[in-house]
């Protein structure tokens, strides 16, 4: 038998932490082709940045926590489930040259870029590799100091009065609640493509996952064969939180935010007061009369763009300007025109009363735009494909403008419709 040697200071705290396994856990895996990511990672190298698969994890994790599956962003106290409010992601951390580990919760992960989470990151994780920890992860080193025979009972007692009950202990300066939402721990580092890691004791969290090592696989795409850059992702699962379908949830968010890299590169805040009641149009300007197809939205968003045009007013009723795939769609153009929301037909009119505005409709028995339409401040309304305008606003405008067919087919796609007009006014 070999002599008893004295571990780290994370093996003598993990053995006082940690007790043999016995409590209900489940476990997953799943993988995720990042072929474009990587590509992405390497371009804004190439300008000077650096990005890691970490970032974008976390960037992706904490959206899919926050956005898809709130309900296991959680943890139980005293008998009772508790929510979060933000979905922080905690990532371990590497330090004194791979013999140490520690953690770094990054707050608010879910409103950060993935710019944002490397550049916390980054900051951070220096400052602990130069021995600056602090808050709990610092507590580790108080308490791998404690002889043997008491090290286990003083950490049971700090995490009944800390993580259990929420109590404080000022000398030690831990927070109720310092280990985040979720871990993430990256053991594609050191070579590793599968692991389950452990769930802390005093940790609350809901899941660890772990990031493997990227490797080149063949993969089906369109029928063909193709090598793809693929990372495995296993989890460990707290079953009094999370079962196998909150898991399976959580893994898509995950998946599908990483196929692409534009999925998780920025976040921005809503616009507060999207349907202020004091207008500010610029002419010509759109409205746009319960548009419930998010694709047609963000192209006629694209289009307006194109010729120019500023505002877009937008009905009740109609899809949310934010959704996911109005903003694709958009492709950014949403950033650049004034968007008014919920507004309706009587507010139109109010609008054109106090500018001299005149409003014209688009409809399939209208005339054509280029000499019907005169004048600068115009409002141009469209209907949805399907129902069109409503009668009440065909009435009430100053004439009704078309497309004139010259071969076959129902009806022309509305983003198109959009265009083809747009186009005639601004040969006028």
């Amino acid at each position: 038998m070999g002599k008893a040697e004295k571990g780290n200071t994370w093996r003598d705290f993990a053995i006082a932490a940690y007790k043999a396994p016995a409590d209900s856990k489940i476990y997953g895996t799943f993988e995720i082709d990042i072929t474009e990511t990587m590509r992405y990672i390497q371009k804004r190298k190439a300008e000077g940045k650096r990005l890691t698969v970490t970032n974008f994890v976390a960037a992706a994790l904490s959206r899919a926590l926050y956005e898809d599956i709130p309900d296991i962003n959680c943890f139980v106290r005293r008998g009772k489930v508790v929510y979060r409010q933000d979905a922080n992601v905690c990532i371990s951390v590497s330090v004194k040259e791979g013999k140490e580990m520690t953690g770094l919760v990054i707050p608010k992960t879910q409103e950060l870029s993935v710019s944002e989470i490397a550049d916390y990151a980054a900051e951070r994780i220096e400052k602990k590799r130069k021995g600056e920890d602090a808050g709990a992860f610092a507590a580790k080193d108080v308490v791998a100091k404690i002889p043997w025979p008491f090290r286990r009972p003083v950490f049971l007692f700090i995490k009944w009065w800390i993580f259990d009950l929420g109590f404080s202990f000022p000398f030690l300066k831990i927070p109720h609640d310092p280990f985040g939402s979720i871990m993430l721990t990256n053991i594609g580092t050191w070579g590793l493509t599968t692991g389950m890691p452990a769930l802390f004791p005093i940790g609350k969290l809901p899941a660890v996952l772990s990031i493997g090592k990227i490797e080149k696989k063949p993969v089906v795409v369109d029928g063909q064969i193709v090598i793809r850059s693929i990372l495995p992702i296993s989890g460990t699962f707290d079953h009094r939180i999370v079962d196998g379908a909150q898991g399976g949830k959580l893994a898509h968010g995950i998946v599908e935010r990483l196929k692409n890299p534009e999925g998780v590169l920025a976040i921005a805040k809503m616009p507060s007061g999207r349907s202020n009641p004091d207008v500010q149009s610029t002419y010509p300007a759109l409205y746009l009369w319960q548009i419930n197809d998010p694709g047609n939205l963000g192209a006629i968003m694209r289009t307006t763009l194109w010729f120019g045009i500023g505002t877009i007013l937008i009905s009740p009723g109609s899809v949310d300007v934010y959704s996911p795939k109005v903003v694709r769609s958009a492709m950014g153009a949403l950033f650049r025109l004034t968007l008014v929301t919920d507004i309706s037909f009587d507010r139109i009119e109010k609008l054109m009363e106090r500018d001299g505005a005149k409003l014209w409709a688009a409809d399939m028995s209208g005339v054509t735009a280029k000499p019907a339409i005169t004048g600068d401040r115009i409002i141009l309304a469209f209907g949805s494909e399907s129902h069109g305008l409503p009668q009440e606003v065909l009435r009430r405008s100053a004439g009704v403008i078309g497309i004139k067919k010259y071969g076959y087919g129902e009806s022309l796609n509305l983003a198109v419709s959009v265009g083809v007009i747009l186009n005639t006014i601004r040969q006028n």
